[in-house]
């Protein structure tokens, strides 16, 4: 079985264990051989953990942890030998593990390893099976292991499960865990995707320091692949209106400090190039609040225009005179042209009660010529409704012509009076 079959979350591995009772088992064999490790193999470097035990107790002493290995050993083996699973089994493993320091863990793991009840299925990458168990408890325990054990410290999709489910349960500590390894040149810390698990924590806890981490473990020049990754996992991790807008204040603040940082644009670029996905299902006045308070008048007329293409925003009347206001010339481009058309899909009829309402002039003929083209193959008869409220114009002339194209497959008699009323029948 490959690395790839254990790194999987624990709910699966619980699905593929029994309801067997639990057996408590003397093996006197696997017993002799623990004391043998304890004796023989203690790491006296393993002591200086950069991981603070996760419970309040103190660590197990030599003696105490020795004699819990026979309760650890029959747990841990009653799991990996069922064919199902009890919530029993593995709260008495944890219980029986909980103090634990890591050296002992270690310890536990070597001689698991030669036990001869350990299922075949389990015998190869048995150090991440461990470690997929026990980071769902305790996964900053799960950390130390990894550095511990090498086979383990080079997996980097394990060790990003670990942390991200450590930055969940305690995104401050993991954070700070990663700075302080950081400072150490731990080899573990250049992987890619706990860098950007731990810049996501702090984007959330505290965004300028967030952003200083950014800046300072991305390359310059970064790749555009990583940036964009980063900006897709930013977008999804920050919770709220709130989060999103502290985070923005911070690149903000940033920029404010070094002005013109290439690498400080292009995180701020991509982030709002990923925003609207998310923006598109939050009120009304949170979207305007933040894109208000934070963004430029560049930046706010493109996010206007990607959040235009959506249909299911909430209150559309309140979002189309919002696009309207938004500067720049109304061009084919503008936001508030897109959002009509988006609009007209859900309800053409509401679209046409906004535009009785738009302000008389060129550009509201505009507006009606395009939304009655529009809707003249669903509804001729509302289209030529709308275009009836035009000036007279070849452009007009052009419209009804097109509209009677549609109505004539729809009603025919109804096409017609439309055609001798507005002088199109020959």
């Amino acid at each position: 079985m490959t690395a790839k079959h254990f790194i999987i979350p624990v709910a699966a591995v619980a699905l593929a264990c029994g309801t067997a009772i639990y057996q408590h088992r003397t093996l006197a064999a696997l017993k002799e051989e623990t004391r043998s490790l304890e004796r023989s193999s203690a790491n006296p470097q393993s002591t200086a953990r950069s991981v603070p035990p996760p419970a309040a107790d103190p660590p197990l002493s030599r003696e105490e942890s020795t004699a819990l290995f026979p309760e650890a050993e029959a747990a841990f083996l009653a799991i990996a030998r069922s064919d199902d699973y009890t919530q029993d089994k593995r709260e008495r493993f944890f219980l029986a593990t909980r103090m634990w320091e890591v050296s002992s863990l270690v310890r536990l793991i070597e001689a698991l390893k030669k036990h001869p009840d350990l299922p075949p299925q389990y015998r190869q990458d048995f150090e991440i099976f461990f470690a997929s168990l026990l980071m769902q408890e305790q996964p900053a325990k799960a950390i130390a292991l990894m550095q511990d054990m090498p086979g383990l410290a080079s997996n980097g999709n394990l060790l990003s499960s670990a942390f991200g489910q450590w930055l969940a349960e305690d995104p401050a500590t993991a954070a700070r865990w990663f700075e302080t390894e950081l400072g150490k040149d731990n080899p573990l810390t250049a992987d890619s995707n706990l860098r950007r698990q731990a810049i996501q924590a702090l984007f959330r806890a505290d965004p300028d320091r967030g952003v200083d981490l950014a800046l300072s473990i991305l390359p310059a020049v970064p790749d555009a692949k990583e940036i964009n990754k980063l900006a897709a996992e930013t977008v999804v991790t920050l919770a709220d209106e709130r989060e999103h807008a502290s985070y923005l204040a911070a690149l903000r603040r940033a920029a404010e400090k070094s002005p013109g940082n290439p690498l400080l644009e292009k995180i701020r670029a991509a982030y709002l190039n990923e925003l609207p996905a998310k923006l598109k299902v939050w009120s009304f006045n949170d979207v305007t609040a933040l894109v208000d308070g934070e963004l430029s008048a560049t930046e706010k007329l493109e996010t206007a225009r990607n959040l235009s293409t959506f249909s299911e925003l909430d209150v559309p009347e309140k979002w189309a005179d919002w696009f309207a206001k938004i500067g720049g010339s109304l061009d084919e481009t503008h936001p508030a042209r897109k959002y009509l058309q988006s609009w007209s899909l859900v309800d053409y009829r509401a679209v046409g009660r906004w535009l009785d309402q738009y302000p008389a002039g060129e550009v509201k003929n505009e507006l009606v010529r395009e939304h009655a083209g529009r809707i003249r193959d669903a509804a001729p008869e509302e289209a030529a409704r709308r275009a009836a409220t035009l000036p007279a114009s070849p452009q007009r002339e052009e419209l009804f012509k097109a509209i009677y194209t549609s109505w004539q497959a729809k009603d025919p008699e109804a096409s017609e009076r439309f055609a001798v009323d507005n002088g199109l029948a020959e």
